[in-house]
């Protein structure tokens, strides 16, 4: 019997010679030899079948079929490729192969395209031999049963070529069924490309067989990539849920990062949410990744602010969508279709407007005379009482024995005599140089005994005599300052009228601080503008001083201060509405709302309150405002249209045909879609590695899919 290696050179010889008939038998001879198991002793030929070889028991293991199938795409792309050289290049390459195997390396014998088909067939054959060596005898049939090749399998799918394959042209998660369709078929297709052909027949050629390959891993890829994309999409989903779970602090975070987003693009900031809201929105939005899921946080914050006013949006209000808003703004005048939207929105604007009227009072605010009359009356009641309690005070420290204490005049004097030199005697009024004089400050003659009294009746004229000239005020002041010094050093208790005059420089502060309270004391200004001016147009710090003294003094007089700033926000969110329906303007409601200021508003309105008027602003926006891309039928006009059509025998039906717009079966989804109130959720976005990872191995997947499906045509 010839050697293996015989076998192998005789193969190449009869292959050059173009002997075809015997490179078969010559092939065949070689195959039968390796699949031949070692020859059984004498003692045990008769006791036992003969046991698979070594080599066997590899090739039929699980790692032998996974060997295989990684090599079955070299087996393929060096069929195709030997096809593709020119003769004599390959004739090139055989002649180096067999110089290889001559020299003992592990490189088997070929020549030509046959060689190349033999040796694929004959490892295919060996492959298969070996798997029924090492086969299970099957009781029913007696014969060896190897089943399905699950190490091939494992290894057309886990494949090291798929995996390369799959990162040079990854499927994104981005593209649609499409796109994924198509990347699909090219992977399955080259899948099925890359099996080899094990078998020809003789009224079958290599490139009919290679080509219904191909053809059906195109087919296999194209319709299981999408599928196997949603799984891997599903399964990455879940995974990345239950790792979520762990990650509580980073989700909180993550959370507070995307409503702070969230309030940013719509004109807010994350501390102006009460802290109630912003606690359950930061729980529903960190939630919603460990569901699967991704909240739309700006829907989720303009349903809070709904909430917080007690009005119920419609679908497209809620999400902001131009097509969705639109379609309920188009249907809601549409007989039959229609008025469940019309009712909500009517609801919603009764809503918002008695807000206005019931909770910021604007329904019960009086005119403008009696409420000036109201708040003016107060402040000048406040101010009698605290200028009555400076008078009495005064009256007790002029009969105090330290009221008739006499005055050193010397440092007085002295300190008179360097105010007249440095502003002159024109800018001391006369009245006050009078009294001084009397008191002999600059003749040296004094003409009575002066007391604490007297320098008090002074002080008193100096304060009489202010004007808006700086030089005379600024000599007015140090003369009182002068006067105070000799004062306080009859007394070192500061005298007899320091909490006298500690009182009347509160009134007097509350006067500058609070310009109502001055001009209701000095009755400077009419009634009829006192709101308009004080209260209205108050600046910020004046409006704080003003609603605290009004708390105090006279909380009937607050509460219509607060009546007259809803009636404000009213008239601008409404205008003179005096049926009472008319749609609310959110721009010019927002404008009156900023205009007048937080601040301002919290010196009459609880925190709560204020929260809940800025959430009127922004829920009469996403009520009435209409997104920039929205085609709203503004006039009406097409459901007027259709349901005057709908009265003409016969076009009822003839218009619910191909039109999306008045389809009954669309109308009654839309309705009941837009009164949902749902906020929109979609499947949570995944990591960027997680989509990395997920395109290579989803086109990897296409192109086992395609290897699998053409398995059989080897």
């Amino acid at each position: 019997m010839a050697t293996m290696q015989e076998l192998e050179t005789a193969l190449v010889n009869a292959d050059r010679a173009g002997d075809t008939e015997a490179a078969q038998t010559i092939a065949g001879e070689i195959t039968r030899q390796r699949s031949m198991p070692a020859a059984p002793s004498m003692s045990s030929a008769a006791a036992a079948p003969a046991s698979p070889t070594l080599d066997q028991k590899i090739r039929g293991s699980f790692a032998g079929g996974y060997i295989k199938a990684t090599r079955d795409p070299i087996d393929a792309g060096a069929q195709m490729l030997r096809r593709a050289v020119p003769d004599r290049i390959g004739a090139i390459v055989d002649d180096f192969g067999n110089f290889l195997a001559d020299l003992g390396l592990p490189v088997a014998y070929s020549s030509g395209v046959e060689g190349v088909d033999r040796l694929v067939a004959r490892d295919e054959q060996e492959h298969q031999t070996a798997r029924l060596a090492t086969a299970p005898i099957d009781p029913a049939t007696g014969q060896p049963d190897p089943g399905v090749d699950w190490g091939r399998v494992v290894g057309s799918i886990a494949n090291p070529v798929n995996l390369t394959a799959g990162r040079l042209l990854p499927i994104a998660s981005r593209m649609g069924f499409a796109g994924k369709a198509i990347t699909g078929a090219a992977a399955g297709a080259a899948g099925g490309a890359l099996q080899p052909v094990t078998e020809i027949g003789p009224d079958q050629s290599f490139a009919a067989t290679k080509a219904a390959q191909t053809g059906l891993g195109l087919a296999t890829g194209a319709v299981l990539t999408p599928a196997l994309s949603k799984l891997g999409d599903v399964i990455a989903r879940n995974v990345s849920r239950f790792a979520g779970t762990a990650g509580g602090a980073k989700a909180a975070a993550n959370a507070d990062a995307v409503l702070a987003q969230s309030l940013q693009d719509a004109g807010q900031s994350i501390e102006g949410v009460p802290p109630p809201v912003l606690q359950s929105l930061r729980k529903q939005v960190a939630d919603a990744p460990r569901r699967g899921q991704k909240l739309d946080a700006a829907a989720l914050l303009r349903k809070a602010d709904a909430d917080a006013v007690g009005v119920k949006l419609t679908q497209g209000q809620l999400t902001r969508d131009p097509n969705q808003f639109a379609a309920e703004r188009n249907l809601r005048g549409v007989a039959g279709a229609g008025e469940p939207l019309l009712q909500r929105f009517e609801q919603q604007n009764q809503r918002l407007t008695g807000i206005l009227d019931d909770d910021l009072g604007a329904g019960r605010a009086a005119e403008a005379y009696p409420a000036g009359q109201q708040i003016s009356s107060a402040l000048k009641t406040a101010d009698d009482a605290m200028r009555q309690n400076v008078s009495g005070l005064y009256q007790t420290a002029r009969g105090s024995a330290a009221a008739r204490s006499e005055l050193n005049l010397t440092g007085l004097s002295q300190d008179y005599a360097n105010i007249l030199r440095d502003y002159g005697t024109k800018n001391v009024p006369a009245p006050v140089a009078s009294r001084l004089e009397q008191m002999g400050l600059l003749s040296g003659t004094q003409r009575k005994v002066v007391t604490v009294a007297d320098a008090e009746d002074v002080l008193q004229v100096i304060n009489k005599n202010r004007s808006n000239g700086p030089a005379i005020n600024n000599a007015l002041g140090e003369i009182r300052d002068a006067i105070k010094r000799a004062v306080t050093t009859a007394d070192v208790d500061g005298g007899p009228y320091s909490v006298a005059r500690q009182a009347a420089a509160t009134r007097f502060r509350l006067h500058d601080a609070i310009p109502a309270l001055k001009a209701a004391a000095d009755d400077e200004v009419a009634a009829d503008d006192f709101v308009r001016k004080f209260v209205l147009g108050a600046k910020t710090n004046e409006a704080k001083e003003l609603a605290a003294m009004l708390s105090r003094a006279d909380p009937g007089a607050f509460q219509e201060a607060r009546n007259q700033i809803g009636a404000a926000l009213a008239r601008s969110a409404l205008g003179e509405n005096v049926t009472g329906d008319r749609v609310l303007s959110p721009e010019r409601l927002n404008r009156a709302i900023r205009t007048m200021g937080t601040d301002k508003l919290k010196a009459f309105f609880a925190p709560e309150e204020v929260n809940k008027i800025q959430a009127l602003g922004r829920v009469a926006a996403y009520i009435n405002a209409v997104p920039t891309t929205a085609p709203v039928n503004t006039s009406n006009t097409a459901s007027t249209l259709f349901n005057l059509m709908r009265s003409i025998p016969g076009m009822p039906s003839a218009l619910a045909i191909g039109s999306q717009v008045v389809s009954p079966v669309r109308n009654s989804r839309v309705v009941s879609n837009a009164l949902s109130e749902q906020v929109p959720n979609v499947s949570a976005d995944l990591p960027p590695e997680v989509l990395r990872l997920l395109g290579p191995l989803t086109t990897a997947g296409g192109i086992a899919s395609g290897g699998l499906a053409a398995a059989p045509l080897r």
